[in-house]
């Protein structure tokens, strides 16, 4: 699939909604895949093909406007979006059923900067990569900063460049860390 009619200036993540199915189905008007173009301060839903069906925009401070989001994560249950808007050091929950066009869930203090994020379904607490601090910072399933963990570093407990996270079922949290060419795995 080419992007050649709609480039993305800077497709920094993506996530994709594994109940549409990763075939053309009868249903091909329905997102399959976010891509974040940071560049351009949008997020772009594509079917099952790579069509663009739209583009969810906007640069600035209002809920559903982006600075620079990174991560992306599609929450099935919620049928929303969960993004880290990097340089407004906040965590928004876009709908992608039309109303609002997203709001905060999460304001991090200016010294945090979220990268990346995954969302552990059953507890719905929420991994934030740092891309400041090198760490990794939990969110109860209320929003509220539970512990942090990780430094700077290339030992087993630290960073350089921590952004792919995936929870497992059972809670473990799994971190790609781009810098230092690993995987962790924590509980």
């Amino acid at each position: 699939v080419s992007l050649t009619s709609f480039p993305p200036t800077n497709p920094t993540f993506l996530c994709l909604d594994p109940s549409s199915g990763a075939q053309g189905t009868a249903d091909d008007h329905r997102p399959y895949l976010f891509l974040s173009d940071t560049n351009r301060s949008r997020i772009l839903a594509l079917d099952s093909r790579g069509c663009l069906l739209y583009a969810i925009t906007g640069s600035g401070a209002a809920g559903g406007d982006f600075k620079r989001q990174n991560g992306l994560y599609f929450d099935r249950t919620s049928q929303k979006i969960l993004v880290c808007d990097t340089e407004s050091h906040r965590i928004q929950e876009v709908n992608l059923s039309g109303g609002a066009p997203g709001r905060v869930i999460i304001k991090t203090p200016p010294s945090h900067v979220p990268g990346f994020l995954a969302l552990h379904s059953p507890s719905k607490r929420i991994a934030v990569s740092d891309i400041e601090l090198k760490c990794i910072h939990i969110y109860s399933s209320e929003r509220i900063l539970m512990h942090s963990f990780g430094s700077k570093g290339s030992k087993e407990g630290q960073f350089r460049k921590p952004f792919a996270m995936v929870w497992s079922d059972s809670g473990i949290l799994f971190i790609v860390d781009g810098g230092n060419m690993f995987v962790q795995g924590w509980i």
